[in-house]
C-alpha cells in the first residue's frame, strides 16, 4: 500500500490481495478491476458479450503427496508444501477467544499435527462450528499448504473442501 501526501489530501493507492489457492471454492479467475479503474481483458470480453477463447483442457493436478497424521516429523520437513494427511481426530478444542476450532489429530495435544479452522472460516459449512463438531472421532484427509505453530505442523483449512471424511472404517 503506498500513501501520496500532496498538500493536504492523502492519496491511498492500493493493489489487490494475492489470490490464496484455498481461499475460495469459486474456480473462476480474478476480474478486479486493476489500479485507476482498468477492468481484466477477459471480464471487459464477458461485458461486452465476446467468447472467452477456451483454454487447452486443463492437465490433471499434480498428485500430492498423502501422510499420515502421526508422521509429525515427516510432516515437519514439509512445511511451505501443499500436501494431504489423513488421521483420526481425536478430540476438538475452540479456546475461550473463539476465533479456532482445532482438531487435535493425535491422543496428545502436545505432540500431534493440528487442523486448524479460524471462526471466519465457520460460516462456509451448512453448520457452522455445530458441523465441525460433528467431525470429532471420525477419519478424515485434509488437504492444504504446511505450517509450523509452536514447533507442531498444521494445516489451516479456509473451505469444506480441504476436509473430507474417509469413508474406510477406521482400523485403530
Amino acid at each position: 500500500m503506498l500513501r501520496l501526501l500532496c498538500g493536504f489530501v492523502v492519496v491511498t493507492l492500493a493493489s489487490p490481495p494475492e489470490d490464496d489457492r484455498f481461499q475460495s471454492e469459486n474456480p473462476a479467475r480474478s476480474v478486479r478491476p486493476a489500479a485507476f479503474g482498468k477492468v481484466a481483458p477477459e471480464a471487459e470480453n464477458a461485458r461486452n458479450g465476446q467468447a472467452e477463447k477456451k483454454a487447452d483442457p486443463a492437465k490433471p493436478p499434480e498428485q500430492i503427496k498423502l501422510f499420515q497424521a502421526e508422521q509429525v516429523e515427516e510432516l515437519k520437513a514439509q512445511e511451505g508444501k501443499t500436501v494431504r494427511v489423513v488421521g483420526k481426530v481425536h478430540s476438538i478444542y475452540v479456546p475461550p477467544s473463539g476465533r479456532v476450532c482445532i482438531f487435535n489429530m493425535g491422543p496428545d495435544h502436545r505432540t500431534c499435527f493440528k487442523i486448524t479452522i479460524p471462526s471466519t472460516a465457520w460460516e462456509k459449512w451448512p453448520g457452522g462450528l455445530d458441523d465441525l463438531r460433528r467431525l470429532d472421532k471420525k477419519t478424515v484427509v485434509a488437504e492444504g499448504r504446511v505450517r509450523l505453530y509452536q514447533n507442531l505442523p498444521e494445516i489451516v483449512v479456509n473451505v469444506p473442501s480441504q476436509v473430507t471424511v474417509e469413508n474406510k472404517p477406521d482400523k485403530r
